[in-house]
């Protein structure tokens, strides 16, 4: 490859990385700002916690035999 298709494709990969960071930045913020307005959660943070934290009911049953 010649230095400009070479830099060319850095370039291009480089850019792909940027644009997934920039997408999820902006799919944080957006639900970030639906649960302030919806009163759901403080927070993107405390949302993500609480689906993820076991439930009493689950977490109880799942220990059992």
């Amino acid at each position: 490859l010649s230095t400009i298709a070479r830099r060319d494709f850095v370039s291009s990969h480089q850019d792909r990385g940027r644009q997934k960071r920039d997408f999820h930045r902006s799919w944080i913020t957006r639900i970030n700002a639906t649960t302030r307005v919806h009163n759901i959660f403080e927070s993107y943070s405390k949302l993500i916690h609480n689906m993820y934290k076991p439930s009493g009911a689950t977490a109880t049953s799942s220990h059992c035999p």
